[in-house]
This record gives C-alpha cells, sequence and structure tokens, in this order.
C-alpha cells in the first residue's frame, strides 16, 4: 500500500470521530501537507469541508482542529500562488 493511501485511509478513520486523534491526524497532515499527493490533498479538503457542512466532522474541538487545516492549506496555496506571481517578470 502506498503512503498516501495509508493517509488517506487514516485521515477517514478520524475524520467523525470525538478523540484525540483528530488534532494528531490534523498535526500530522499539516507536517506533511506538502509531500502528499495533490489527488489525495483534494479528497481531504472535499471532505472535511462536506462533514463539516453536515455536522459530521465531530464535537466543536474536532470541527475546529479540521477548520484549523483548512486555513493552514489555504495559506499554502496562497504563498504558492505569490512565489509564482513574484517570480514572473516585469514588463519593461
Amino acid at each position: 500500500m502506498k503512503q498516501d493511501d495509508l493517509i488517506l485511509c487514516a485521515f477517514r478513520y478520524c475524520l467523525g470521530r470525538m478523540s484525540y486523534i483528530v488534532s494528531s491526524m490534523a498535526e500530522h497532515l499539516e507536517e506533511h501537507w506538502t509531500e502528499i499527493n495533490p489527488h489525495i490533498q483534494k479528497l481531504i479538503i472535499e471532505e472535511i469541508k462536506w462533514s463539516i457542512e453536515r455536522d459530521a466532522a465531530g464535537m466543536a474541538c474536532d470541527i475546529a482542529q479540521w477548520e484549523s487545516l483548512l486555513k493552514y492549506v489555504a495559506s499554502q496555496e496562497a504563498n504558492v500562488c505569490s512565489d509564482r506571481n513574484d517570480s514572473t517578470p516585469m514588463d519593461g
């Protein structure tokens, strides 16, 4: 089994749990986000949003962990876009 498959399986196990494992998983995903396949990243983001919208992401403290991860991911994506724009040559 590939590492990304293991991460996705573990994430799906944690999503909706009311346990310490939620914060552990959210922290792990944040620490290793850039190492995760973009397709898996997209699935994780979509599934977190879907679960929060349907009140299936756990208790308030768990939802806060998932929302924090979403904010981190959004900030990383913004940094990548900013870096791309900064490296674009300016017209003279």
